[in-house]
């Protein structure tokens, strides 16, 4: 009489374990034996109920040490080494000009009560926290300052929202608006990446078929051809959508150099979007700000798009060339014993399936102890997956 133990969710889980054990035999041992394996007893049917998870367990283990799992412990942590290199560069650079800055604006606080004596210190801190919050939710402070909310800064505001550039320069203050834009974003968003990813599928053909022509026409090895590929499209793209612009803000607008402009087009281009600088801000003829602003958002929305094509062809270009893709796949691909367990649990969903969960009647039960692997074969995978995790860890 078997022992009936598949009822309820809980046991689905010990069936799950079972028929994965078996699969596994099955894929592993050439030498199954041909007659149907006897019924098990409750208490062997508990054996082989911890033995299961301990076959689970060493498999987890064995693909923790491998090597692919190794190699991506170690790009973690040179990330996160250029992660802390780059905090460190950036205190180091910016922490005493931050400091001078500083004391100059406290010289001129202090200068400045010393001509009003009739303002006393927290009435001028009070002051200027009021003004630093209204210039950081957009207001301008200056008497003839420029409006925030025109047609061409909100223009530029949604660009930076749906493309997540986010300068920051000037922000929601109503509720209504706040609310208006948490449901335009999570809208916007998707359809901008959708619109995104489809212009770059359609832009990827032409540079797929230079490549092609390249590879016929040029006489090289077909790596030096990838690699000349590579850097014609990272040159054209980066020219026509980074120096040139580049060279048209440094002329219109008055206040930036060509570090500047170099800066803030890397910075939008790359979605960072610090708002630092944002185009148009110190224009003085109002009649051309809208327009301008409007113009500057096309740009960013087109350059964005040249720039996902731009990784996306040096992602091809690695792909297609061994040595590079030999050296960065085993990063992100699967190990061979998880890619193993994938498969058979995807067997074991097909007999989950076929058979339920929770179903106790004689036919089901007798095609689970048809399946079911013997305590000595249990054994043997035992073995062999410890064989296996020792040699890995020596």
């Amino acid at each position: 009489m078997l022992y009936r133990r598949f009822s309820g969710s809980a046991n689905s889980w010990f069936f799950s374990v079972d028929v994965v054990c078996c699969l596994y035999l099955e894929n592993h041992f050439d030498k199954m034996p041909e007659e149907d394996p006897p019924l098990i007893s409750p208490k062997d049917y508990h054996h082989r109920e911890r033995r299961s998870f301990r076959l689970l367990g060493y498999c987890y283990c064995r693909s923790l040490l491998s090597k692919n799992s190794i190699l991506l412990l170690v790009a973690v942590i040179l990330f996160l080494f250029y992660i802390f290199i780059g905090a460190l560069f950036f205190q180091e650079v910016e922490l005493k000009q931050n400091e001078e800055e500083r004391n100059s604006i406290s010289e001129m606080k202090k200068q400045f009560i010393i001509d009003h004596p009739s303002v006393t210190k927290d009435e001028l801190e009070s002051f200027i926290e009021t003004i630093t919050s209204s210039v950081r939710h957009g207001v301008s402070p200056l008497e003839n300052g420029p409006l925030s909310w025109t047609y061409g800064n909100s223009f530029l505001f949604v660009t930076g929202l749906v493309t997540t550039i986010g300068y920051g320069h000037v922000n929601p203050i109503s509720v209504g608006g706040k609310c208006f834009c948490v449901f335009y974003i999570l809208i916007g968003i998707p359809l901008t990446m959708l619109m995104m990813t489809a212009l770059v599928t359609r832009l990827t053909r032409p540079v797929r078929a230079l490549r092609h022509i390249m590879l016929s026409r040029i006489k090289l090895h077909s790596t030096l051809v990838m690699l000349l590929h590579m850097f014609v499209v990272v040159i054209a793209i980066l020219g026509v959508f980074t120096i040139i612009p580049t060279l048209v803000f440094y002329y219109t607008e008055s206040e930036w150099s060509l570090v500047d402009g170099l800066y803030f087009t890397t910075i939008s281009l790359t979605t960072v979007g610090l708002g630092d600088y944002v185009p148009g801000e110190n224009m003085k003829s109002e009649e051309y700000r809208d327009l301008y602003k409007m113009f500057a958002s096309f740009y960013l929305i087109i350059g964005i798009v040249f720039m996902l094509l731009l990784l996306e062809t040096i992602c091809e270009t690695i792909y297609h060339i061994p040595a590079l893709s030999s050296a960065i796949t085993p990063l992100y691909s699967k190990d061979a014993i998880t890619a193993e367990e994938l498969a058979l649990a995807e067997s074991v969903r097909e007999v989950h399936q076929t058979y339920g969960s929770g179903d106790n009647s004689p036919d089901r039960c007798n095609s689970i102890s048809s399946i079911s692997p013997s305590l000595s074969q249990l054994n043997a995978v035992e073995s062999d997956l410890t064989r296996n995790l020792v040699s890995s860890v020596n």
